[in-house]
Order: structure tokens, then C-alpha cells, then sequence
């Protein structure tokens, strides 16, 4: 009799240890990772985003460094483009009536349809990637102790030539880094993006006023 309680104490000690280790495996398993899609569409419900890009092209000998402030249908670019030894400077706002540009001498902005926004906003960016694209994981990077998937593809627009490479921060579902390689006559084009500095307070309307 009392070897069948042992026996029976024991089974349960054994069950019981089985399913506190069923459950820490359970608990420190990661979470399912998300789809190229589910990590997209996030970014497409970012209401209001400040960033900082760096774009680098050793090669031509070209730098590009820009603040971005963006808040739904708003957009301001302040960059600064260094290309050997001439620099230039512009700011650009993107309103729902159309782009101005900021007048040096005029010391005010001006509506301008010819602008050009130099940096696509980010839900721009995301619904190309979703609609447009057809992508590929590479995988997952750490980056500044961020965690971001990898993502490459051959921009449409422009073939098997050019090679596109994003490191989307998996938390935030925007870009921490990219890299753009066109291949012309035999020879290899890179282009390095670096995106530091985000917030995703509420940015002030008065950043977009152009009066």
C-alpha cells in the first residue's frame, strides 16, 4: 500500500514538473513572427513621425543630411546636400494644397509645383512595398540593440539593375537602414541611408504653416 502511494506521489511530482516545464518553454518561446504585411501595415497607422536620415554615396562623392517631420496629410524636408564642395540647402513643405518651397532670399515659402519631395514619406513607402513590390526576408538583425527584418527587392521601376535592402525596426515598423545598389556599365553604385533620431510625439501644426 505504501509503495502505491510513493508510486502515485511520484507520478504526480513528474506531472508537475512536466507542465512547469511545458510552460517556461511555452513563455520563452518569441512570439510568432509577423508578416511582411502585418509589419507594413503598421507603418501605415503612424499618425506623426520626426526622423533624421543620412545619405551617403561614396563613390559620387555625395552626402545628404535630412530632417523629416511628417503628421498625415503633412510633410516638411529641411536637407542639406553636400557634392564635393558645393553645398545646397532647401526645405520643402508638402501641404494638402500642394508643395512650397522655402525662398532664401525671400525669406519666406513659396508654392512650387515643380518641387520634388527628396525622401517619399513613409506611408508612401510602405504602400509601394505592399502594392508594387515583390519582396524577399532575408531575415533578422540587431541594430543599436533594435531587432529589424531585413527585407530586399528589385524596385519595378527600374529592374534587375537595382537592388533595394531595408532594415525595418520590428517595434515601430519604420526604416533604420537601407542600401541601394545600381549596377551601370559593369560598375556598382551604393548608396547607404542611416535613420536615427525618431520620435512619434505629436509634431505641432505650426511646423507645416508656410505664411
Amino acid at each position: 500500500m505504501r509503495k502505491q502511494k510513493h508510486a502515485a506521489m511520484m507520478l504526480i511530482i513528474l506531472a508537475f514538473l512536466l507542465c512547469m516545464i511545458c510552460g517556461c518553454n511555452e513563455q520563452n518561446n518569441p512570439s510568432p513572427t509577423e508578416s511582411l504585411q502585418e509589419l507594413l501595415e503598421k507603418t501605415l497607422l503612424i499618425d506623426s513621425v520626426s526622423y533624421a536620415v543620412e545619405i551617403a554615396t561614396p563613390m559620387l562623392d555625395t552626402t545628404t543630411t535630412a530632417q523629416v517631420w511628417q503628421k498625415t496629410l503633412y510633410l516638411k524636408q529641411q536637407e542639406t546636400t553636400v557634392a564635393g564642395n558645393i553645398s545646397t540647402t532647401q526645405t520643402i513643405i508638402k501641404r494638402p494644397e500642394g508643395l512650397y518651397r522655402y525662398n532664401e532670399e525671400q525669406q519666406s515659402y513659396e508654392q512650387d509645383p515643380q518641387a520634388i519631395l527628396p525622401q517619399p514619406t513613409l506611408q508612401d513607402m510602405a504602400t509601394d512595398l505592399l502594392t508594387n513590390q515583390t519582396l524577399t526576408r532575408l531575415g533578422i538583425e540587431t541594430i543599436d540593440g533594435k531587432t529589424t527584418t531585413v527585407i530586399q527587392y528589385n524596385p519595378k521601376e527600374t529592374g534587375n539593375s537595382t537592388t533595394m535592402t531595408l532594415w525595418i525596426w520590428n517595434e515601430n515598423a519604420v526604416p533604420l537602414k537601407a542600401e541601394h545598389i545600381t549596377i551601370y556599365e559593369e560598375t556598382s553604385i551604393i548608396t547607404q541611408y542611416t535613420y536615427t533620431s525618431y520620435s512619434f510625439e505629436e509634431i505641432p501644426d505650426s511646423v507645416f504653416y508656410v505664411e
